[in-house]
């Protein structure tokens, strides 16, 4: 009796993974075209809408910029990894005095653009000592002269406004050994003349 039932046990158990094995797949292949056409969708739109907000951006619709990309993440959660979109969006509430809401977007970003709007962010909400180090780090990843002059001249700004007044001097007396043709130099030549 007890083998029966066991049997009997086996038997519907086989019967159950059966159905549930060569049963699914319609519907799983079914929901896999429906998620893979959104996620193609999502793709499409997130190059379209990157476009537009940097556009929007430029002519001064910030807001709508800002609501645009908001929207979108809204729609497309899985879309907001997305670097370019992520920096965009930093952008936007940037450009919106939401500096908090704009690190919050950057985080994690490590390109020399990112990390410069974050030190940009920092220096705006008074966080004078943790934009320079975002300083620094991009200057230790830009190797062009104009723009590692103006990363050493916001550092040295940054250690002023902080109160470090010794090293700010020393900050802009580098610059003027390092790029003798700064604005520093200038400043100092009209000062002399």
């Amino acid at each position: 009796m007890i083998k029966n039932r066991l049997k009997n046990i086996n038997i519907a158990f086989l019967i159950f993974l059966f159905l549930s094995v060569f049963c699914q797949p319609a519907q799983t292949s079914e929901n896999w075209g429906r998620k893979t056409k959104e996620l193609k969708k999502g793709f499409d739109l997130s190059e379209k809408i990157y476009k537009e907000s940097l556009i929007e951006m430029q002519w001064g619709e910030i807001k709508s910029a800002e609501k645009k990309l908001i929207d979108f993440f809204k729609k497309y959660p899985a879309y907001s990894s997305n670097n370019s979109l992520k920096y965009a969006a930093a952008l936007a509430k940037y450009n919106l005095k939401k500096y908090s809401e704009a690190l919050e977007y950057l985080e994690g970003l490590n390109n020399a653009s990112e990390v410069f709007l974050a030190a940009i962010c920092l220096e705006s909400k008074g966080q004078f000592l943790e934009a320079v180090t975002n300083y620094q780090n991009v200057l230790a990843l830009e190797k062009a002269d104009d723009i590692r002059e103006e990363l050493e001249f916001r550092i040295g700004v940054c250690f002023l406004l902080s109160g470090n007044a010794f090293a700010a001097a020393d900050t802009f007396r580098q610059i003027t050994e390092n790029y003798p043709a700064s604005r520093l130099n200038a400043y100092e030549r009209y000062m002399m003349s």
